[in-house]
């Protein structure tokens, strides 16, 4: 397994980490909106080892959060693009996850890799993207990740699965033949990064923890960590 040297800006190790979990090859022009690609050889060969393998979201990470009172809550959710600015992921702007970033604009991202064995912690402040950029990621979602997005009134309760067949059917019927535009109470969020750490596994549990922090000169203070 190469190995990246820590003395790049946090945000070429994580991309380079971030690449490596997909099974794209090292090299590859790096690209700053993810777009998943058919599968490559590599990875291929890892899904007939570990079938599992094939149905992980390499994008996904787990956001934690926390109200006005201090309350944390975590949940995980899927990267749909970065860049050195920040990280970005969307939602119903009424969900709890929204609420507590609107109320308490901090948040921890965890990425976890099983193959090879790696975390990245990202924690950052966190502000909403505009409604135009927004609008052109809705815009390329399939219509049926749009009409699950309208039917459902995130983190409120309902009495029972079926109000919410009911209310698809009710969002289908509406915008049959139609385009669908992006709901004011929908877009992304964009986490700031303020810290990094990177956590690789080594034997006898003596992990390798690089720890970069962002200094008031805005460049990034760098310190190795025990496990």
């Amino acid at each position: 397994m190469q190995n990246l040297s820590f003395n790049k800006h946090p945000h070429e190790i994580f991309e380079h980490w971030y690449l490596q979990s997909q099974g794209r090859a090292e090299g590859q022009k790096l690209k700053q909106k993810i777009k998943i690609k058919s599968q490559t050889l590599i990875k291929n060969l890892f899904t007939q080892i570990v079938p599992s393998l094939d149905r992980m979201n390499q994008n996904a990470f787990v956001l934690a959060t926390a109200n006005k009172s201090g309350q944390p809550s975590s949940r995980v959710v899927l990267l749909k693009e970065y860049s050195p600015k920040g990280y970005v992921f969307y939602t119903n702007y009424n969900s709890d996850k929204a609420q507590d970033l609107i109320t308490n604009p901090v948040a921890s991202l965890n990425f976890f890799w099983a193959y090879p064995t790696r975390q990245v912690r990202i924690v950052g402040d966190v502000q909403k993207v505009s409604y135009e950029h927004s609008s052109r990621y809705w815009d390329s979602r399939p219509k049926g990740s749009q009409e699950g997005a309208l039917a459902s009134d995130q983190s409120k309760k309902i009495k029972d699965y079926s109000d919410l067949e009911d209310s698809l059917k009710s969002v289908h019927e509406q915008f049959k033949g139609q385009k669908i535009p992006c709901p004011k109470h929908w877009g992304g969020f964009i986490v700031s990064p303020k810290c990094y750490e990177f956590w690789q596994a080594m034997p006898n549990r003596l992990h390798k923890r690089t720890q970069f922090k962002l200094n008031t000169n805005g460049s990034w203070d760098k310190a190795f960590l025990s496990p």
